[in-house]
């Protein structure tokens, strides 16, 4: 397993700062991947597997089911050592792993520029029933003094919640950077919602569907940056306010159980908003620059409008023809992470250490930069 390739061929880690930056999206991103990986002993169905096929007795086999289910749903998993040794060589300090009915996310600590934050990052929707269930839980419900939620991610971050805010609560007043892909994208967004209420730190979500809808975001304080590639699907979903149109065709058509359907999903879908500043990745083929940097015509933009997202959405999905599955692949982490990492290597690309060179003398983050935000890193 590699991961944070990037960060070793640049001196220097990101600053701990609210303001966007190159290096705090590629590390967030790679976070997003590693969590991903089995972190738990316990977790990993090829070892349980293994086991199941030297039980002797259907009695011994339900006894081994039981305990492997227990450990999971007890929240006290150990971490893989495989897993703990990437953190540890790249400056991370693990804190606690969180796993609760297929909820998982990840604690860590790491010092930016002399300050220690912290690194929370929550595992995105893997090919599971229990995933795909969270997922399909789509009707908005009420949650906290005000606003509305998607009903499947309010159940699957309330799993952990208590076992996360007690944690952060032994940390004192750290800043908090929140991560996650997909669904660990949603289930970011409403931890920094609910658990970082004085908008310490930032919030970086990478291809994350809608949560909830604008009430129950509109206090947050905490900065949020929502990562998106043009073509992912995900993103799109579940339909916002712009539904509202179909709707109003769909109860015009002149078919028994139209206007009741129309109604039902007016109840369950309407008011779904995106929330935080929409970090726009246009897709291009990875294809090396003059510097041998990937991705060479790809373009991060913040400010760019709905019509010039929808036409590179709609090229990236058209490129795809005739095998509409990979859109699918736009969804990707890997892609999320390969981006930035090229991005940021691009933007940064005086500072590099040649590939293969030594990076043992890396200076701290922050070192020979002002104060505030440092424009070399900005978007």
């Amino acid at each position: 397993m590699h991961y944070f390739e990037g960060l070793n061929r640049l001196p220097g880690l990101p600053n701990g700062r609210a303001a966007y930056s190159d290096r705090m999206a590629y590390l967030g991103a790679e976070l997003s991947r590693l969590v991903y990986e089995p972190f738990t002993p316990d977790a990993d169905l090829t070892a349980l597997l293994q086991r199941l096929g030297k039980t002797t007795s259907e009695s011994e086999r339900r006894q081994l089911l039981a305990q492997w289910s227990a450990k999971l749903r007890s929240g006290q998993c150990g971490m893989d050592s495989g897993i703990r040794q990437i953190l540890l060589e790249h400056h991370f300090e693990p804190i606690n792993f969180y796993d609760v009915s297929e909820t998982q996310a990840l604690l860590a600590q790491m010092d930016l520029a002399g300050q220690s934050v912290l690194l929370l990052c929550f595992r995105g929707t893997e090919m599971n029933a229990w995933d795909i269930i969270t997922d399909l839980k789509f009707s908005l419900e009420p949650f906290g003094e005000r606003g509305r939620v998607h009903r499947g991610f309010r159940q699957a971050f309330e799993r952990v919640k208590n076992l996360i805010e007690a944690d952060l609560r032994k940390q004192g007043q750290k800043p908090l950077f929140t991560f996650g892909h997909s669904l660990g994208g949603a289930l970011a967004l409403i931890c920094t919602k609910e658990l970082n209420q004085r908008g310490n730190g930032a919030t970086y979500v990478y291809g994350t569907p809608r949560t909830g809808d604008r009430a129950y975001f509109e206090r947050v304080k905490t900065p949020i940056y929502r990562l998106e590639i043009g073509g992912d699907p995900v993103p799109l979903l579940p339909f916002g306010h712009g539904f509202s149109f179909f709707l109003a065709l769909l109860r015009l058509i002149p078919l028994n159980g139209t206007l009741q359907l129309a109604r039902w999903l007016r109840r369950k879908l309407l008011g779904y908003s995106h929330t935080g500043f929409r970090v726009f990745i246009r897709h291009a083929p990875n294809e090396p620059d003059a510097h041998n940097l990937g991705f060479r015509n790809m373009q991060v933009s913040f400010s760019g409008n709905i019509f010039w997202r929808v036409q590179h959405i709609w090229r990236a999905w058209l490129g795809t023809f005739p095998y509409p599955r990979q859109i699918a692949g736009f969804h990707a982490i890997e892609l999320y992470s390969q981006m930035l990492c090229a991005h940021m290597l691009r933007r940064n690309r005086e500072d590099l250490v040649p590939e293969g060179g030594d990076t043992a003398d890396r200076r701290p983050a922050g070192a020979g930069r002002t104060a505030g935000v440092d424009a070399a890193e900005q978007v």
